[in-house]
């Protein structure tokens, strides 16, 4: 009787051996080996391993599976219009922006750190001025040969014609002032010597004495002061100015140019209206001293709605966006490319637990069998 027990435990034993053997190979053919493996020019069967064999296949099969099945636009449509993830992402936008105002930072550093710009200061009023400049330029060239006075306002027209009587009476103040100044009275003595240089070689003689003569001075200073106050004389100074200035109204723009230095005067405009750009102090002060007064209007309005559009602007695109990722070429590429160690030792991390209950299965069930063997034996030659 002990002879068969021991030879009924030696067949259990030899069953479990050789079932729990046969799936621990089996699990370990799944990965192993990962290369081909040959004996002269005969390859062995089944390498390299099932999932080494059919890796291709698999990247393929777990491409379209994410794409068709787990990552599709109505899936991510539907976690975009969830309001909790609605809630969450203006929350973290709030976080983000609040810590931003409260870092110290300024527009300068963060268009250095985040954009990768230099100098944005000295960029933006650089453009601001080549813009204004190009608009200057534009505008002449599109109305080269208008009339001046269609390219002033009418309003400003009178404006400036109401000041042609006050324009008249301060030059006329100047030239008396003029003529009475020592270097008006030294100018005018130079005058009359040069017109009695230029009348007559027999006049010359006298030209320096006539200059310096006082009375002679004084003579011809006086009556052209007086004619200078004389209100007859205002009047046709008057009339002059006016008709040099409709004169001048009626010029197309091109003949005043021509009389300019057409870049200087450019650089001129511009540098007057520089003030008027972008101040660098709006770039070099600190965000949160920037927008002091408007941070609750920030995080509390501006932020949500910010969200709520890009949200929108999102989901408007999310096809086409997935579209243009083709995320099943995506996953396939990365799985091909996923080393196989790196790739078993995944799944071993992942399925070990039920890999090893697979192997000790198959010794329990060639215990089992052994058992069942062992007994048909001892059954057939009781007989």
């Amino acid at each position: 009787m002990v002879k068969e027990i021991l030879m009924l435990l030696i067949m259990v034993l030899i069953g479990a051996l050789i079932g729990g053997l046969t799936n621990l190979i089996a699990v370990k053919m799944l990965f192993r080996p990962h290369q081909p493996v040959y004996i002269g020019r005969w390859k062995v069967p089944f390498t390299p391993g099932l999932i080494p064999k059919r890796k291709a296949e698999l990247a393929a099969q777990l491409g379209k599976l994410v794409s068709s099945e787990l990552l599709t636009p109505e899936v991510l449509q539907q976690k975009l219009l969830d309001p909790a993830f609605k809630q969450e992402i203006i929350h973290w936008l709030q976080q983000e922006i609040d810590r931003w105002l409260q870092r110290g930072e300024d527009v300068e550093t963060l268009a250095k750190d985040l954009l990768g710009i230099q100098r944005l200061t000295e960029r933006c009023q650089a453009y601001a001025a080549q813009q204004l400049k190009q608009a200057w330029l534009t505008e002449i060239e599109s109305n080269r040969w208008r009339p001046i006075k269609e390219m002033i306002p009418e309003h400003i027209q009178d404006k400036l014609k109401e000041h042609i009587p006050r324009l008249s009476a301060y030059l006329l103040e100047q030239g008396v002032t003029y003529l009475n100044s020592p270097q008006g009275e030294k100018q005018l003595g130079i005058l009359i010597s040069r017109i009695l240089d230029e009348r007559g070689k027999w006049l010359r003689f006298l030209a320096p004495w006539l200059a310096q003569e006082q009375h002679v001075l004084h003579f011809l200073r006086r009556e052209l002061i007086r004619f200078l106050n004389n209100d007859s004389a205002r009047e046709a100074f008057n009339q002059l100015l006016y008709r040099e200035w409709s004169h001048w109204q009626d010029q197309p723009l091109h003949s005043v140019i021509q009389t300019l230095d057409l870049d200087s005067e450019i650089h001129r405009l511009t540098a007057w209206a520089k003030p008027c750009l972008p101040p660098a102090k709006w770039f070099n002060t600190p965000l949160g001293d920037l927008f002091a007064d408007k941070r609750e209007d920030i995080l509390n309005r501006w932020v949500p709605k910010m969200a709520e559009q890009m949200g929108c602007w999102v989901l408007n695109r999310l096809p086409a966006i997935l579209n243009k990722l083709k995320l099943d070429v995506l996953v396939e590429e990365h799985v091909s490319r996923f080393p196989l160690p790196r790739l078993e030792a995944l799944v071993l991390s992942i399925a070990r637990r039920e890999l090893n209950m697979i192997t000790y299965l198959g010794a329990l069930l060639g215990g089992i069998i052994g058992l069942v063997q062992g007994l048909a034996i001892m059954l057939f030659y009781s007989l």
